[in-house]
């Protein structure tokens, strides 16, 4: 699942140019290790993961918020 930058600010509990700020080193991250990326989307794996943050968690606010 990608998320936007609406998502990731929720999720991190950040403003919009932190987040996208954010968004934009880990592409670099992935651009480096070979992945293609999409400017402001992140891979919700990749975000858990480089922030220590719960996988499951994170698609319970992405769900809450689509509601």
């Amino acid at each position: 699942m990608l998320l936007d930058v609406n998502q990731v600010m929720v999720i991190l509990n950040c403003g919009k140019s932190r987040a996208y700020n954010s968004i934009k080193i880990l592409n670099k991250e992935l651009e480096r290790d070979g992945y293609l990326t999409i400017q402001g989307r992140i891979p919700a794996e990749y975000l858990a993961s480089r922030f220590r943050l719960d996988e499951d968690d994170i698609k319970l606010q992405v769900t809450e918020m689509a509601k």
